[in-house]
């Protein structure tokens, strides 16, 4: 047995056994009974570990003792006996030491979930911030490139009689080239960063 299944089983007979359910027992008393129960306890390790399983269970509030006067021929000496308390009979009802650790476990496969579903939506959100400043950073280029367009066809307008249509088609298409050489950068841009991310 592992040392949880000591702790939970002696905290189970003196919860259910009804020779430790007396007013109390001694630590000799529970481990005969142990060693009865779970004949898988071997008889020198249980009276090796009962003092420190009940100095556990002691110390948690499950279990409390007191001493008792024990005659011997050598004179009178105190033993601690034991019982179990309403913390311990709670606590075993509510499957002991292995729940607790199974809870123990599960709360902590919880947070790892979470930690890590928060690394996700932070990634995601890191993703969407770059995508936005780069669409937003071609929206103005945009936005500048067609006020530009907009004030020299303003311009051509009022000087293209003065200077003839075909120099007002040649500065159109040499504002189209240039325009066209902007975007199919930023377009290069956009793809090398969106392939890094």
């Amino acid at each position: 047995m592992t040392p949880i299944e000591l702790l939970d089983a002696v905290l189970f007979e003196m919860a259910m056994n009804p020779g430790l359910m007396s007013p109390d027992a001694s630590d000799g008393e529970i481990g005969k009974v142990m060693t009865e129960e779970y004949p898988e306890i071997k008889h020198d390790r249980i009276y090796s570990d009962i003092n420190r399983i009940l100095n556990k269970l002691r110390n948690e509030g499950y279990i409390d003792s007191h001493l008792r006067p024990f005659d011997k021929k050598e004179g009178v000496r105190q033993i601690a006996h034991y019982f179990i308390t309403f913390d311990g009979e709670l606590f075993n009802s509510k499957g002991g030491y292995k729940a607790k650790e199974l809870n123990t476990s599960i709360a902590l496969k919880k947070t790892q979930s979470d930690v890590e579903e928060q690394q996700r939506l932070s990634a995601l959100s890191v993703s969407h911030a770059n995508r936005l400043n780069r669409l937003t950073g071609t929206l103005a280029v945009g936005t500048i490139a067609l006020a530009v367009l907009e004030v020299l066809k303003l311009f051509l307008n009022h000087y293209s009689s003065e200077y003839g249509s075909f120099w007002v088609a040649l500065v159109l298409f040499l504002f189209g080239i240039i325009a066209g050489i902007i975007i199919y950068m930023l377009t290069l841009e956009g793809l090398s960063r969106k392939r890094k991310d």
